[in-house]
């Protein structure tokens, strides 16, 4: 009988309220309603650009938000944060992955909010390029 349970406890994705909510904040920390940012979206994936030059992506795979975002030019005082990113295959990129939740932790602790700042920054001062 416990053979059936624990056959039954399939992998399961996010309950959808909680999808939601990590997307929906997910995209405002990435610029989503800034007045300089347009936000396209193709096969799962949204692209967010800065007067037209690409900065960041979400996708949500299986139980993760998958966030790519160019790494900004002057990070120094973003330094320490790095560690917790991964190249992305774009090159100049990182992505960083946590888990689907309402739990704003780990966004404090990558500090995606200053990362995408400084490039947004750097792309309205003209430091790059699409």
């Amino acid at each position: 009988m416990s053979k059936n349970k624990s056959s039954s406890k399939a992998k399961k994705g996010p309950a959808p309220a909680t999808l939601r909510y990590a997307t929906t904040a997910a995209r405002t920390t990435l610029g989503d309603g800034d007045e300089d940012v347009t936000v396209e979206e193709a096969d799962g994936v949204a692209e967010f650009a800065c007067r037209g030059v690409p900065y960041a992506t979400l996708r949500v795979e299986d139980n993760e938000v998958v966030v790519t975002l160019r790494k900004p030019l002057t990070p120094a005082e973003l330094e320490p944060k790095l560690k917790l990113y991964r190249k992305a295959a774009r090159s100049g990129w990182l992505e960083w992955r946590t888990s689907v939740s309402r739990d704003p932790k780990p966004w404090l602790e990558a500090d995606v909010g200053s990362m995408i700042g400084q490039t947004q920054y750097e792309i309205l001062h003209g430091k790059h390029s699409s």
